[in-house]
């Protein structure tokens, strides 16, 4: 996704015909009507995964475009290292708790089906696919 300064524009009389649309609707029809029909096409836009920012609405404004962010140069094997050793302590964590007192956590295995049954239950969620929204 680019923001409108990082792209050229490869047709300006066509954009410029969009303004001027918009310009009549909003001289013609007022606020109420130039706002439904943007919020209809960057609903539209959405549904055919244009690539748009949520339309969510704080009082924080973020004053750097994911475009203009600079590289994180992370290191993912790190990263992956770290979160290996994340699961494995949660799993001593439980196996040192069911030492002490049985049933606590239940298996190791199911453990890890729950988290897999509740990350496919959460992905379409977070990745606002599947959700009807209207």
């Amino acid at each position: 996704m680019s923001s409108s300064t990082s792209c050229p524009d490869i047709d300006p009389a066509e954009t410029q015909e969009w303004i001027d649309a918009l310009d009549q609707i909003h001289g013609q029809e007022g606020d109420e009507r130039t706002r439904f029909l943007l919020y209809k096409i960057l609903k539209r836009a959405r549904q055919l995964h244009v690539g748009l920012p949520p339309l969510t609405q704080t009082r924080y404004i973020n004053t750097i475009s994911p475009e203009q962010e600079p590289f994180f140069p992370g290191d993912e094997e790190l990263e992956r290292r770290i979160r290996r050793l994340i699961r494995w302590n949660a799993v001593a964590m439980v196996l040192r708790a069911n030492n002490r007192a049985p049933g606590i956590g239940g298996p190791p295995g199911d453990i890890r089906q729950r988290g897999d049954a509740l990350r496919g239950r959460l992905q379409p969620l977070l990745s606002g696919q599947g959700a009807n929204l209207t």
